[in-house]
Parts: C-alpha cells; structure tokens; sequence
C-alpha cells in the first residue's frame, strides 16, 4: 500500500514552524526594517532552516529615546561579521503578508545566506491559548559553527556553540513566561510592529 520515498520524509517538516529551543541552519527569506509608534526602531527576521520550517523574530536596534541598543547593535554587527557585509541599507519591495502585497524596507543583504541560529524559548498566553515563543540567542556561521567573535580573533575551533546549547532553554508559563492577550492565536502576526514590551532586554 505504500513504498518507502526518500523525497517525502525529507519533506515531512516543510511549511510547519520551529516549535523547539536548539540550533538550527537555514537562511533568512526576509529581513524587514521596522518601526514602532514610540520611535523604536529594529529588524525582523523571517528564518527557513533546512528541513523547510519556519521562525519570526524581532530584534531592537534604536531605542524610543533615540538611544543605541547595546545588546541588539552587537547581534546586527555579529550576524554581518558571520555573513561577511560591511554594511546594510534598505531597499523597497512589495512581500506577501497573508495574501495582500504590502510595501515595506528590506535588508537584501542579509537574505539566501547560510546561517545558524540559535533559539530558547518561553511560553506565552494568547487569547486563551498557550504558544511558544523563540527568542534569539546567538547567530553562528553555518559551515563551522563559529561564532563572530571566533571568527574576529581568528580561532581554529568553534568553542561558543557548544557552550551556548548547553545553556539553551524553555520557560514555561508561571516561570517567566509572559502572560499576555493578542488578537491573533497564532503567535506573532505577518505584517507585525513590535512595541517596547516586546524587546526582550
């Protein structure tokens, strides 16, 4: 009744999203500017690791105050020095975000690249419903697993991985995780603008 196809169990995890804390490889299929009504600004990021499933996540650059964000600035400058870009600037396209085209500001840059992430998680209440949440931790170059500043100091072994998985972790609800209400039961929405309660430091 039915045969073994290599093709199809490959395929098995594609168009499902990243559920689980851990390290995964992949490319960014879109990495947007964004803007908050409180002036903040930063980047979110739409991740494909290999098997085909998916993560969204956001990351702080410019506080509301106009203020650098230390932490989110060293990400971005990791993440170019893995990627090997020596700057980012934005260019209009048009993306589909729940079937209707909408104009937005892209890093092209940063997209179709190998890249690692790594991701903890927490749990968080949306309309009732508990979801998981990723939250980035550490960006790694895909081939080797070296971190920015591995690379930067010209390191022959890639130390920071495995330190940095051991420490990777869920936190459920009542133990940190957020309680929150959201008009969408599937986590963060296509099209999302983060606001200052988002950024998680």
């Amino acid at each position: 009744m039915y045969a073994y196809d290599k093709e199809a169990a490959l395929s098995a995890g594609a168009g499902s999203r990243i559920a689980e804390f851990g390290a995964y490889t992949g490319v960014f299929t879109l990495v947007e500017h964004k803007e908050a009504q409180s002036g903040s600004k930063g980047i979110q990021f739409n991740f494909e690791c290999d098997d085909g499933r998916t993560a969204s996540f956001y990351m702080n650059t410019i506080k509301k105050d106009g203020g650098t964000n230390s932490i989110g600035h060293g990400h971005i400058n990791a993440l170019m020095r893995i990627l090997s870009v020596n700057g980012l600037e934005t260019s209009d396209a048009m993306v589909d975000a729940k079937g209707v085209k909408t104009k937005t500001k892209v890093f092209e840059a940063l997209h179709n690249k190998p890249i690692g992430v790594m991701f903890s998680s927490h749990a968080e209440l949306y309309d009732g419903r508990e979801n998981i949440k990723l939250d980035h931790v550490m960006f790694y170059r895909a081939n080797d697993k070296m971190s920015a500043a591995e690379i930067i100091n010209k390191a022959t072994t890639a130390t920071a991985y495995e330190k940095t998985l051991e420490r990777l972790k869920h936190t459920p609800l009542g133990n940190g995780g957020a309680q929150r209400q959201s008009s969408s039961g599937t986590g963060v929405p296509d099209g999302y603008v983060p606001s200052d309660d988002d950024i998680p430091w």
